[in-house]
């Protein structure tokens, strides 16, 4: 029965991700992770946008099973959920929502001993880091089973003046008025497409928060070595979509089936690996359900996922 760890990066795309991209600088601390982990070259979120994606990881249905995002607005209690059937099996868990999507209210909670819901509309990355190593330095011989949605990279993008790209004017610099989602959508109404300098702006902004959420994981993961659970551990670093920068006159999330938003990164450590390896049949976030379960010792009920 191996602790699992499963680390969503919320609108996070495909290639802004080492090794899918050759940007190592971008995210050291997820590239180093992949060195010893299984990469998988095709994987797909079930959906577009927060809800029933994370609706689909913590049922192993698809959102036109479960409903959430489609036919309502939470997952309903109905649904047997991932942390529901760990907690039976004797595991601690878990969960902390970065952003609104992910909270409570949301219906995502169900089975977790311990949530924690967004601070008002977000919770920042070095937050949500500080939280989960609290709570690791706290376990007392129990089995973990800890969720975390990090949310920094969804818009408005605005990491730390630290993890800013050099040279590029901020989407928000200091003492001027920031250029707003509905600015930036009145900017493409205008030209059909961002215009360079614009989408220089943007691009950077979000790589700052890409920058920003790595460098949170890294932190967590070494916090996971020093309570001895890293290695053993079954730790999943994937996205629930990704992000629109302006390709096509398109901005954000939800509304369309892009690659830029459904394939995504998926990088799994399993229990004990350290080496590097990657796998190119198709995967999707349905498939973490049954894994996780399998892994834990529990037969997995039916789902849409596969072992």
């Amino acid at each position: 029965m191996p602790p699992s760890v499963v680390i969503t990066v919320d609108s996070t795309r495909r290639d802004v991700v080492p090794p899918y991209v050759d940007r190592r600088q971008l995210a050291p601390y997820i590239a180093a992770f992949s060195d010893g982990a299984t990469v998988y070259e095709r994987a797909f979120a079930t959906a577009p946008w927060t809800l029933p994606s994370h609706a689909s990881i913590f049922t192993g249905l698809v959102p036109s099973r479960h409903g959430a995002g489609v036919a309502g607005t939470t997952l309903e209690r109905r649904f047997v959920a991932l942390a529901e059937l760990l907690s039976e099996r004797g595991y601690l868990t878990a969960g902390m929502a970065g952003g609104p999507m992910c909270a409570a209210n949301r219906g995502l909670a169900q089975g977790f001993a311990s949530y924690r819901d967004p601070d008002t509309n977000e919770t920042r990355a070095d937050s949500m880091t500080d939280g989960a190593i609290d709570w690791l330095e706290a376990l007392d011989g129990e089995t973990p089973f800890l969720f975390l949605n990090y949310f920094d990279p969804h818009y408005p993008y605005n990491p730390p003046d630290r993890f800013r790209t050099s040279g590029v004017k901020p989407l928000a610099p200091a003492g001027e008025t920031p250029l707003t989602a509905g600015d930036l959508d009145l900017v493409m109404e205008e030209h059909g497409v961002l215009p360079p300098a614009i989408r220089r702006r943007l691009v950077a902004a979000y790589e700052g928060e890409v920058r920003f959420l790595d460098h949170e994981i890294g932190r967590l993961l070494r916090a996971l070595e020093r309570a001895g659970l890293y290695e053993r551990a079954f730790i999943a670093i994937v996205s629930d979509h990704g992000e629109m920068l302006g390709e096509d006159g398109f901005l954000f999330h939800s509304y369309r089936l892009d690659p830029e938003l459904i394939h995504i990164p998926f990088i799994v450590k399993w229990p004990y690996q350290d080496r590097a390896a990657v796998v190119r049949s198709p995967v999707s976030l349905v498939d973490l359900f049954p894994t996780i379960l399998d892994l834990a010792g529990d037969r997995p009920p039916a789902s849409d996922g596969r072992m």
